[in-house]
């Protein structure tokens, strides 16, 4: 609670010490069609790693790109070429993407994503250099039933956040769970990438409400190993004779079977007037599980709610009720990432805008109690930044040590970074 008065620097502000003013543009990627940087993640030694993809080179389509960042945004030239890898997945031709990048704790470093329609992945050492014992050549593609053409579902009044077709967790013994969105799948993969064929059903589940009146859509899985390893999925659910859209958690155990001590049945349901969806998830240290997501209140809202180990409310969280957080009278709040901070904070980066057009970037400090942080950005709680007069629009966000870095474009071409103190 000192930080204010010890520290040179406030919460929520900018960080000069990071490109210009805090804002990197990376020329180098504006293209068209655009390129994209789609997930970050720190690294112990204060430099981050972002991938995503980058300008199609004809008559090749676009590959998935890979980069290594110094502390003060400039590319870290001992990874891969200049700091920055690209290519294809294994030996496909199929275009290529990088939704998400892990840093496991043997130091290689793993990125998911998709090539053309099917997920996929890669490995890579410290130095980018491809890891050949991870599936073929460094890469992986998974080819389930249903996972080509993945894309997330579509409703009224609420908006599905990042492109991310895939979520992964690694396991301490190196295996790896993912959630595959297009086809409602939870999966696990040996540390050399094969299929284990001991999770579920030959080697993966259905994420699948046990009450038929009930459509599921899975939308994403906590992506940090929680203390038994058992998988969280979230998303929504439709029923089918109302239409009534509701957030879900759904938690497995380590054999792919739906955990029935949690909640009903394994799930637990965001119950509240607007339709609610949960498409990202935190958890704290004793247990107790943030959904992060959107409501379909007038202008939409981002959402917040807490559920302790076993699926209840939490009652401590906004006395059990989801947190409906509108930054703006008259503009849409979209959250397109969630973090924890080293006190456990929940950190929640997106945008304001009008319909889906980005008016400024917002970065949000919520309390343990689902109270905005006043000690952020100097009492408010949260920060907006304008770029540009014209679209803006933030992709991912991360929070790392003291820093949030968000990264988005700006006039449709123009990828950047954007960085504040925490």
């Amino acid at each position: 609670m000192s930080k204010l008065k010890t520290s040179p620097y406030y919460p929520g502000e900018r960080d000069k010490s990071f490109g210009n003013d805090g804002l990197v543009l990376l020329h180098e990627l504006a293209c068209f069609p655009p390129s994209r940087i789609l997930g970050l993640t720190g690294t112990p030694d204060d430099k981050f790693y972002a991938t995503g993809f980058a300008c199609a080179k004809a008559p090749l389509p676009r590959p998935y790109l890979l980069a290594r960042f110094n502390a003060d945004g400039t590319y870290d030239k001992a990874f891969g070429e200049n700091g920055m890898i690209t290519g294809y997945f294994g030996e496909s031709t199929r275009s290529g993407e990088g939704e998400s990048v892990i840093l496991l704790t043997d130091g290689k470093i793993l990125m998911t994503g998709k090539a053309g329609g099917l997920v996929a992945l890669a490995r890579f050492h410290a130095d980018g250099t491809p890891d050949l014992a991870f599936g073929n050549k460094g890469s992986v593609i998974i080819d389930l039933p249903t996972t080509a053409n993945i894309s997330r579902p579509s409703f009224a009044g609420l908006t599905t956040q990042s492109d991310n077709t895939v979520s992964t967790m690694p396991l301490p013994d190196g295996k790896l769970v993912l959630a595959l969105v297009g086809g409602n799948y939870i999966l696990r993969l040996h540390s050399n990438g094969d299929l284990d064929t001991d999770f579920g059903d030959k080697g993966y589940v259905t994420v699948k409400h046990p009450d038929s009146a009930y459509a599921t859509y899975m939308l994403n899985m906590l992506t940090k190993p929680n203390a038994s390893d058992r998988p969280l999925a979230c998303g929504m659910v439709i029923h089918r004779a109302t239409n009534k859209v509701l957030g879900f958690i759904a938690r497995y155990l380590s054999d792919g079977q739906l955990d029935r001590s949690f909640g009903t049945n394994g799930f637990v349901m965001v119950q509240a007037t607007p339709d609610t969806m949960i498409d990202k998830l935190q958890e704290q240290h004793d247990g107790r599980i943030v959904g992060i997501g959107q409501a379909a209140t007038a202008p939409e809202s981002g959402m917040l709610v807490r559920f302790d180990v076993f699926g209840n409310r939490d009652m401590t969280f906004n006395n059990g009720e989801p947190v409906f957080a509108n930054l703006d009278d008259t503009l849409a709040t979209i959250w397109v990432g969630s973090a924890l901070d080293d006190l456990e904070n929940i950190v929640v980066g997106g945008a304001v805008s009008l319909h889906g057009v980005t008016a400024e970037i917002v970065v949000a400090r919520f309390l343990s109690d689902g109270l905005l942080d006043k000690e952020f950005n100097l009492g408010a709680g949260f920060v907006r930044t304008k770029l540009v007069d014209g679209i803006s629009a933030p992709t991912t966000m991360t929070q790392h040590k003291n820093r949030i870095i968000v990264a988005g474009y700006m006039d449709r071409t123009l990828p950047f970074l954007l960085c504040y103190r925490s």
